[in-house]
């Protein structure tokens, strides 16, 4: 059992595990997508103030530029030799206060007309002068100050950004660009879900184990009662009953485990109370040659019985199976069972019927009837009446009906208790039969009904399905066998 709790508990842990990786993989990704929305707007909305302040300091270098003659050009080449080196520095110089945000690794791009870089915030990141038309997916004609701002996505120097350009007018830059790195975005969303889904990972995990070990204890607590009762019945304490709890699958199995035990030791009393009945006999009757024969049979009846049951158990199969049987001949098998008990049991059948087939199991059907004989003759003193009669008013089916002068039972009793395994009101018995009786009338599609008064008498009827023929085969096999046949 500590087996079966470490792979409840692992099986538990690993679905909590996978359950949380994959919220956590969806939270990542749900939350990047929230950042880079939020990027996108606050770049857009960020980068029309960048501009007036771009446009400012582009007319003040522009401004120093000619104030200096503008006789010194940048030594730069191509594409920007008409841009004078005054004028590169002192546009740097005055974008140099511009606010941006470090926490997203946030960049300034300033271009001319033909998408010349003019200025950048992070040169590192430019390998050329000019960026190629399309780079950051705007185009660079047709667009003038108080255009709308665009806003993408693109790529520079092989690296993915974020970005949101405006066009401005001064007096050499055309275009004023804010960028993020797509790889800061990604990393701002890592760092706010992270922490929250392994706080989050780590009580589940807790929460789970300590689930799980509840969880696995009431599975595994009924079935260390069931096999602690195996071994209690296997060392001979035969009255032992596995408590019956847990999920109903496992109180199912419990129940069948109770039922599987007390039709053995019921079937064992059995066998015993016809040996304690002979014995009781013996005492007047050991020299009677008759009561010797019956002896002889009884013990007989009894060891092949013990045999069957043996079979039974080491096998794990029925050696009773279903036949074609009649009824007719069974009720009188169970009439010479109990011809030496009080009061005598009285058979009444209609005078033209010897013959009712119906499909069932020889023995269990014998004995099921056999058992409610028993439980009115033990209820009914002496000098009163146990009779069974057959009743077919219906073609298709019988009814066995059982009636005695017994003592009777309480409504209460038949309603609530009667039919419920392990209640009973003998004092010796263990209240299954009446249990068994309904369970295997009902398989063969019957069923068993009570009526009962205290002080009275009781009047069981069991109804059955008539099968379509009898089998002439089974019935003289029958015949062969009436003296084996004997209830238990």
């Amino acid at each position: 059992m500590a087996s079966l709790r470490v792979r409840l508990l692992m099986a538990s842990i690993g679905l909590v595990l996978v359950a949380l990786i994959v919220s956590g993989v969806l939270s990542v990704f749900l939350v990047e997508n929230l950042e880079m929305r939020n990027t996108q707007d606050q770049l857009t909305n960020t980068v029309g103030n960048t501009g007036t302040q771009v446009v400012n300091a582009d007319t003040a270098a522009a401004a120093a530029q000619t104030g200096c003659g503008g006789a010194t050009t940048s030594s730069v080449g191509p594409p920007r030799a008409h841009l004078t080196e005054i004028y590169l520095c002192s546009l740097s110089d005055h974008l140099q206060s511009v606010p941006l945000s470090s926490d997203q690794n946030q960049g300034l791009l300033v271009l001319s007309s033909d998408l010349t870089v003019l200025y950048s915030s992070q040169d590192d990141l430019y390998q050329t002068q000019a960026l190629p038309h399309g780079t950051l997916g705007f185009p660079h004609t047709n667009a003038k100050a108080g255009d709308p701002s665009l806003s993408g996505t693109g790529y520079i120097s092989g690296q993915p950004f974020l970005y949101a350009a405006t066009p401005v007018e001064g007096v050499h830059a055309a275009w004023v660009v804010l960028t993020v790195p797509r790889t800061s975005v990604n990393a701002q969303a890592a760092r706010s879900v992270i922490p929250p889904v392994l706080d989050s990972a780590g009580a589940a995990l807790i929460l789970a184990i300590a689930v799980s070990l509840l969880l696995s204890r009431a599975l595994t607590r009924p079935l260390i009662e069931l096999e602690q009762a195996s071994r209690d019945i296997a060392a001979g304490n035969y009255g032992r009953r596995a408590k019956v709890e847990g999920p109903r699958e496992v109180s199912a199995v419990t129940e069948s485990f109770n039922r599987m035990a007390a039709f053995v030791v019921h079937d064992l009393k059995n066998l015993v109370a016809q040996l304690s009945l002979m014995l009781r006999n013996a005492e007047r009757h050991r020299d009677n040659p008759e009561f010797q024969d019956d002896m002889l049979e009884t013990v007989a009846h009894v060891e092949a019985k013990m045999r069957e049951l043996m079979t039974q158990l080491q096998e794990k199969r029925s050696i009773d199976p279903p036949r074609v049987l009649n009824l007719v001949k069974k009720l009188e098998n169970v009439r010479r069972a109990k011809h030496e008990q009080f009061p005598r049991l009285e058979l009444s059948m209609p005078l033209d019927c010897d013959t009712l087939p119906v499909l069932a199991h020889p023995g269990r059907l014998e004995r099921v009837i056999g058992h409610i004989v028993q439980n009115a003759i033990e209820a009914t003193p002496e000098d009163g009446k146990v009779r069974v009669t057959l009743e077919t008013s219906d073609p298709e089916r019988v009814q066995v009906v059982v009636t005695d002068t017994g003592c009777g039972m309480s409504e209460s009793f038949i309603h609530e208790q009667l039919s419920r395994p392990f209640q009973t009101t003998k004092t010796s018995g263990m209240g299954i039969g009446v249990y068994e009786t309904r369970q295997y009338i009902r398989e063969l599609g019957g069923d068993v009904s009570y009526e009962s008064k205290e002080g009275v008498g009781t009047r069981v009827t069991i109804d059955l399905p008539l099968h379509t023929r009898l089998d002439p085969e089974h019935m003289e096999k029958e015949h062969e066998e009436k003296s084996g046949d004997k209830h238990d």
